[in-house]
């Protein structure tokens, strides 16, 4: 996943990001590519910069299908009846954009 950071004027550089779904916890600072644990739940994303508000977003988690993983073993005496089917798993947009707000007063 890779997030970038924007304000009014354009590209915020070095904002650190905080990302939490059910599965875990990330940090990187932007803009920066990351990877996420797939989860049903929602991804909360905090963005923090000297001179801005933090913001905080909630991103839903779509969800996409995906070739079943196909496991074969020894023992089996079957076909691949199934070989085709699809499973649907969460998905997270792959390219997220923060936006700060306009500058605090006290940055200036």
């Amino acid at each position: 996943m890779s997030i970038a950071t924007v304000d009014s004027t354009g590209p915020v550089a070095d904002a650190k990001c905080t990302l939490t779904n059910s599965k875990g916890n990330w940090s990187l600072t932007a803009p920066n590519d990351v990877d996420v644990r797939r989860s049903d739940s929602d991804l909360q994303i905090k963005c923090e910069k000297p001179g801005y508000d933090p913001v905080v977003t909630t991103l839903k988690a779509a969800k996409t299908q995906i070739p079943r993983p196909a496991f074969h073993f020894a023992t089996d005496g079957g076909g691949d009846e199934d070989a085709d089917a699809m499973i649907t798993v969460p998905q997270y947009n792959p390219s997220i954009t923060v936006t700060f707000g306009s500058k605090q007063a006290s940055a200036n």
